[in-house]
């Protein structure tokens, strides 16, 4: 119980984390000799978007990469820690099983 107390405390972290950062991924373009970044993405009705952000040398591309590879890291903690859940939540409902519902000490 007390774990899987902490992990839904893990995922609501997680999701209030993401909620926060950039979605879509970075898409390169070459003109000339300069290569320019562009974030592409979808909106609220599913369109594809692409908002510009700069040369591949400017300070706005390396501050966008980092926030999305700080995304990633969080999806893939909440998609650990939603599994984490199921398999907490299978374990409760077994001991329940067996034990009873009542067995359970809060």
């Amino acid at each position: 119980l007390d774990e899987q107390i902490r992990n839904n405390g893990y995922i609501e972290d997680y999701k209030r984390k993401l909620a926060y950062l950039p979605k879509g991924k970075m898409v390169y373009v070459k003109k000339k000799s300069s290569i320019y970044v562009y974030l592409s993405y979808r909106d609220e009705c599913h369109k594809n978007k692409s908002k510009y952000v700069g040369k591949i040398d400017s300070p706005k591309y390396l501050e966008m990469k980092d926030k999305l590879e700080e995304r990633d890291y969080y999806k893939r903690m909440l998609e650990q820690a939603l599994f984490e859940k199921k398999e907490i939540d299978i374990c409760l409902k077994a001991g329940d099983k067996l034990y009873g519902q009542n067995s359970r000490n809060f």
